[in-house]
């Protein structure tokens, strides 16, 4: 089994688990080319030999996570909003962070291009240092102001999420499966050159199959 996935976020059979937090997202409409490539993307996996040990997320839960924000597991850890008591109810503190990420605004014109295709995600990367420099930054503002900066936050990699890895895939399928994502990030570079993004979301999430902009749908 996956150390991050099923332990903490998804039962034996696949069911998520409560796993309570929050993040900025950049969410994606139908009639995007990214979010229809996302969506064959993930039903090339499905048809995959990997499928059994993968579980898919909600087509409308694709998304872009810009920067993690607070999660319940990070509560009296370094991760925990360092202006935030850690006893702190989540309702409370969602309120907190929102109205501190709505006073920051996202960036226009995020150019983002494809990097690979993992089990579980398309991996992302900014497509030229104009995006990237804009992007670090928000980041970096983000952290400072909620006093938030989890571990990687210098080296973040952007990604879609499409599953979460159930179990690990069988040592005698990894070479197989190596060249189905290799074929699958062939057929997306060449459909999808890059993509624009210009606007994010403070989101919230009582587990890994739904994120809302709604505050009230908080469950403690």
């Amino acid at each position: 089994m996956a150390i991050g996935t099923v332990n903490d976020k998804f039962t034996e059979q696949g069911e998520p688990k409560k796993y309570i937090g929050n993040t900025i997202v950049c969410f994606f409409e139908e009639e995007e080319s990214i979010f229809q490539e996302a969506l064959q993307t993930q039903n090339k996996l499905k048809q995959s030999l990997m499928s059994d040990y993968l579980v898919f997320l909600p087509t409308d839960s694709f998304h872009m996570t810009v920067i993690s924000l607070a999660r319940e597991i990070d509560r009296g850890t370094e991760y925990w909003s360092e202006y935030s008591d850690e006893n702190l109810a989540f309702t409370d503190l969602d309120q907190k962070l929102a109205e501190i990420v709505a006073e920051i605004p996202f960036p226009e014109d995020i150019e983002m291009a494809i990097d690979h295709v993992s089990f579980t995600k398309i991996n992302l990367v900014p497509a030229n240092e104009e995006s990237k420099r804009k992007l670090l930054s928000y980041r970096d503002t983000i952290a400072e102001r909620t006093g938030i900066r989890h571990l990687g936050h210098d080296d973040y990699h952007f990604h879609i999420s499409l599953t979460y890895l159930l179990h690990e895939i069988p040592e005698e399928m990894k070479e197989n499966a190596d060249q189905i994502l290799a074929q699958i990030t062939q057929e997306l570079k060449q459909n999808i050159k890059t993509f624009t993004v210009s606007d994010a979301k403070f989101v919230i999430f009582n587990d890994m199959m739904d994120y809302t902009v709604d505050l009230t749908k908080r469950v403690e």
